[in-house]
């Protein structure tokens, strides 16, 4: 019988209103939940279902969550599982609701790496990898760290890319981009704002804000974003 990854999560429960470190608390008892399962170790499931959900929208939801809001009670945090809206996710506060539109900045050979690292135990992070008949090929490769950098900077624009354009969103709304961030050093905080304030705040992005989140906790940037000025102001980050 297939593993049915669905039992594990109800919509229900992934969209209870949570404060944010309460929803932070649950996703991670639910990580821990999830590491004792061994099905859920081939990645195929990564991306089926509510699992996905869980894992591109949820988990980088609460860590942006906790990171902006911190322990602050009068805040709820809202997942949205309802794909005909353009809302992935609400912030509830005393005045006011945010729309938050969420998208992941991710390697185009992810899922061959998580396929070679499941079936080898090691993968190389930065070396190439391709399938080549029934069989992913990875090389181990040493890259400069400028260069992985660059890579993981421009997937960040081509996720940007995704939501720009003119009447797409309205008031209210703020982009949130989630990116693997293993690579980030807190020296390159300053490349990595010159780079986003000149190459992705230049788009035609119809948010409030912007937020960088990274997954391994290392890199969060907001920018806000005066919708109605001339596009290519720099707006300067909120560390």
């Amino acid at each position: 019988m297939p593993f049915d990854v669905d039992s594990l999560l109800s919509p229900v429960e992934c969209a209870k209103p949570r404060k944010p470190q309460e929803f932070r608390a649950w996703v991670l008892a639910k990580c821990d939940a999830f590491a004792q399962i061994a099905e859920l170790r081939k990645p195929v499931l990564r991306h089926e279902g509510l699992f996905k959900w869980f894992h591109e929208e949820i988990y980088p939801f609460s860590l942006f969550a906790v990171r902006r809001y911190g322990d602050r009670d009068d805040i709820l945090c809202v997942p949205k599982l309802d794909r005909t809206s353009d809302v992935d996710a609400e912030i509830r506060g005393p005045s006011r609701t945010i729309n938050i539109q969420i998208t992941g900045a991710r390697d185009p050979s992810e899922h061959l790496r998580m396929e070679y690292l499941v079936e080898h135990g090691h993968v190389s992070l930065t070396g190439g990898t391709k399938r080549a008949g029934r069989e992913i090929e990875n090389e181990v490769e040493f890259v400069d760290h400028r260069e992985s950098r660059a890579d993981h900077l421009s997937w960040i624009k081509t996720a940007a890319e995704g939501k720009a354009g003119r009447g797409r969103y309205g008031k209210s709304y703020e982009l949130l981009i989630s990116v693997e961030d293993w690579w980030f050093d807190a020296d390159d905080t300053p490349d990595v704002t010159d780079f986003i304030e000149r190459k992705v705040l230049r788009l035609p992005l119809e948010f409030d804000a912007l937020h960088i989140v990274g997954t391994t906790e290392r890199l969060f940037l907001s920018f806000p974003l005066p919708r109605g000025e001339t596009a290519g102001g720099s707006a300067g980050p909120v560390i």
